[in-house]
């Protein structure tokens, strides 16, 4: 045997033992999340409503504590947000879907990937990992195998966390150490994730899902401090990055719907760290949150109003 043809063997060995580890730790993920989502399935009704109770209280109060007036509003954040950030944030949630199928070889139109989107992000509102789900499916049905689809949403979910830590390690840069142990993590998840992709499907995929997960951070970020000039708040941008990871924290976490109070209270939690008010920081995320499912729910009638008017179109045809 040459000593080419013995550094290949090599290479590849390595390939599959380093894609057989991070397999196995996927693995333990979706087993984690599907446990999880047993234990939230029996306390749903439970978890609902002290989630629910806890995001009224808190909204409620932060209101208060802020004593913000009508008259103080200012609308023009508001509306960048509903029509131009929003709309983009599903657009870019569709061109990640459309990744995930590419690199599984499925066929996605754009237009099923948006519509799919859109309904992910309502299924976010299930106490299960419903985005997930509807992911997941839906490349199944374009052409991708289960196992293929379920790893590919997973690899690029703990993809999308890793870059949140940071960002978040960015905007806690004034703890010093602890902030660099939070960036030394979400690194080595990022290296860790993306080699996995390159290992399992190619570079290119993995460079993409990777610039997408930083183009989705600026979306996320933008939409929060939006709302805290809307509210006439003081804050840094850079601290926004903070929020953007108790966001997707609260987001990836299966245990209560959309993670509803939890990404509020992780916000509040962190604000104090980077200066800005914590009854700021809850109200901003809970408005962002509750103008994206204004967006979608409004957005997920116009789909089934246009499918339902097909349908009866071509019944009529017939």
């Amino acid at each position: 045997m040459s000593r080419g043809s013995k550094k290949s063997n090599g290479k590849n060995e390595i390939s599959q033992g380093i894609s057989a580890d991070y397999g196995n730790h996927v693995g333990k993920l979706i087993e984690l999340a599907r446990k999880l989502s047993n234990w939230a399935e029996v306390n749903r009704r439970y978890l609902l409503a002290s989630a629910t109770v806890f995001f009224i209280f808190g909204t409620t109060y932060s209101i208060m504590l802020l004593d913000i007036s009508v008259a103080e509003i200012r609308y023009w954040p508001i509306a960048t947000m509903m029509i131009g950030i929003i709309p983009l944030s599903v657009l870019y949630s569709a061109i990640n879907l459309r990744v995930m199928a590419d690199a599984s070889g499925a066929d996605m139109p754009l237009s099923l990937a948006l519509k799919t989107s859109v309904f992910a992000a309502l299924a976010e509102s299930l106490p299960i990992p419903g985005g997930a789900i509807v992911r997941s499916v839906s490349l199944t049905r374009a052409g991708s195998t289960l196992g293929a689809s379920v790893e590919l949403v997973v690899a690029f979910a703990v993809l999308w966390i890793g870059c949140a830590a940071l960002g978040a390690a960015f905007a806690l840069r004034s703890l010093g150490l602890a902030s660099m142990l939070i960036g030394l993590g979400a690194t080595s998840a990022i290296i860790a994730t993306t080699l996995w992709i390159t290992l399992q499907y190619s570079m290119r995929i993995a460079i993409v899902a990777l610039t997408l997960r930083f183009l989705g951070l600026v979306l996320v970020s933008v939409r929060v401090g939006l709302v805290f000039i809307a509210l006439g708040l003081a804050f840094d941008w850079i601290d926004t990055l903070a929020f953007t990871f108790a966001i997707v924290t609260g987001s990836a976490a299966a245990i209560i719907p959309a993670g509803i109070g939890i990404s509020e209270g992780i916000s509040a939690g962190l604000a104090s760290l980077v200066s800005v008010a914590p009854a700021g920081a809850f109200l901003a995320v809970a408005i962002s949150r509750a103008m994206g499912l204004a967006f979608n729910v409004a957005a997920a009638a116009v789909i089934s109003l246009s499918t339902s008017s097909d349908s009866v179109g071509k019944g009529e045809t017939k």
